[in-house]
């Protein structure tokens, strides 16, 4: 049965939309610029003076498209082409389209900078596309992975992780609009991950241990508990700080989900609880299982 795919359809059709506004030079570009083949059948073309904003060259399927119909719908097609080809459950290729995406919103939103009549909707869709399945943009237009993507190469360490990705497509839905069932998730993700590590190590856990408990015998499963660092290797003191803080945001992440998360019948809806802190909680879980699943390796 095929995977989750880590970026939806209607991810996709966004960034078609907002490929059908720019150049097929810039569309083949942003996507050869992180790795992928050009498009099939690629021949030498040289275009007239007066078509200088074409391609250098183009494919036959391209010359096609070309005397078909117009620019936007070639560049349409050829994004689509692309975007068809990625596999989607493959977290290393989706990293590397997320590379052109990237680069696709960037000069789509510099052209709306640039003209006063453009038509910045497409932009603002796939925007609204990447933060509502768990992708962030920063000041500076880069696109940064979903917690689920950057959790699932750090994933291959398990023999199972079929628990932990259920509870990653969980989280995927709860983080737009739901951060009372994010907080829970999250909650459930470190322990998951907690008793996978023990699993796995052979390490026997009460069944009934609460969360602050299976993150300490994990953590020293793998020696990643701060009282396990060499007092006297390079950097031991801020290791251990740094520990220290990693285990310190999985207990308050617990105390969190205890006070909003789900799990719990409130005796009525929280006040000032906002998509963020749903984030929040999420990113904080992520860090501590990534850490501890990419230390899975070295113990195993």
């Amino acid at each position: 049965m095929p995977g989750t795919p880590f970026f939806s359809r209607a991810a996709r059709e966004a960034v078609v939309d907002v490929a059908a506004e720019l150049s097929l030079a810039d569309v083949r570009r942003a996507f050869t610029d992180e790795g992928f083949a050009p498009f099939p059948g690629a021949l030498a073309y040289r275009p007239s003076p007066a078509a200088q904003e074409q391609p250098k060259w183009v494919t036959a399927a391209e010359i096609l498209m070309v005397a078909a119909g117009s620019m936007s719908a070639t560049s349409r097609a050829l994004a689509k082409s692309y975007l068809d080809g990625v596999d989607w459950t493959s977290a290393a290729k989706t990293l590397a389209a997320l590379g052109a995406v990237e680069e696709l919103l960037w000069l789509f939103e510099r052209s709306a900078a640039l003209e006063e009549d453009w038509d910045s909707l497409p932009g603002e869709r796939l925007r609204r596309r990447l933060d509502k399945e768990g992708f962030h943009i920063d000041s500076a237009g880069r696109v940064h992975p979903s917690h689920a993507l950057l959790l699932d190469g750090s994933l291959g360490s398990l023999s199972d992780p079929a628990l932990i990705q259920q509870v990653l497509r969980r989280i995927n839905k709860a983080l737009p609009d739901d951060p009372m069932l994010a907080i829970g998730s999250a909650k459930e993700l470190v322990e998951g991950t907690a008793k996978a590590v023990l699993t796995q190590l052979g390490k026997p856990f009460p069944a009934t241990a609460d969360m602050p408990v299976l993150v300490r015998q994990a953590e020293e499963a793998l020696l990643n508990h701060p009282t396990c660092i060499d007092g006297d290797a390079d950097g031991a003191p801020s290791v251990k700080r740094l520990l220290g803080k990693l285990t310190g945001m999985t207990d308050d992440l617990a105390k969190l989900r205890n006070e909003y998360g789900t799990g719990h019948a409130p005796s009525a809806l929280p006040v000032g609880l906002e998509p963020r802190h749903g984030r929040l909680a999420v990113a904080a879980a992520a860090a501590w299982c990534t850490f501890m699943l990419d230390s899975l390796p070295r113990r195993t």
